[in-house]
């Protein structure tokens, strides 16, 4: 620490900032940033930016879009979330039918959620995807995913 005060590294190759406090060990390439323009950096972080080291000072920058493999990973996670709902609504329903003890509710209940659960397997096979998706509707929920 030079002078009593609080120095911020940042590291190109390393991708990230030191704070040397925390840290005496430096990378090679680490250079003294300001407190102010560490700062700034983050609070552009923290409103959705990235920080570009590609130059010879981090910068902030637009984050880039999604990549359609996010996008389809995304997805898959909500439908697999979705299908585990759909198993947890349909084991009690099934088995009420399996022992005949079913009402004709809990019947017709059961159906729109095997028919949900179908639905939620199938939309890879919808055209939109992975960027357009059109939800099905849960049987519980009454409004659109």
């Amino acid at each position: 620490m030079l002078g009593g005060s609080k120095l911020i590294f940042f590291s190109k190759k390393e991708l990230t900032f030191i704070d040397d406090n925390l840290s005496s060990a430096l990378p090679d390439d680490a250079q003294v940033i300001s407190a102010l323009e560490h700062a700034v950096l983050y609070a552009g972080v923290a409103a959705g930016k990235a920080i570009d080291f590609s130059g010879d000072r981090p910068v902030l920058v637009d984050r880039p879009p999604p990549t359609v493999e996010q996008f389809r990973q995304a997805a898959l996670l909500q439908r697999d979330r979705e299908l585990s709902i759909a198993a947890l609504r349909i084991g009690p329903l099934q088995d009420a039918v399996d022992v005949g003890r079913a009402t004709e509710e809990e019947a017709a209940s059961l159906l729109q959620w095997k028919g949900y659960r179908i639905d939620l397997m199938r939309i890879e096979q919808q055209k939109g995807f992975p960027t357009a998706i059109g939800w099905p509707l849960s049987p519980d929920s009454g409004t659109d995913q």
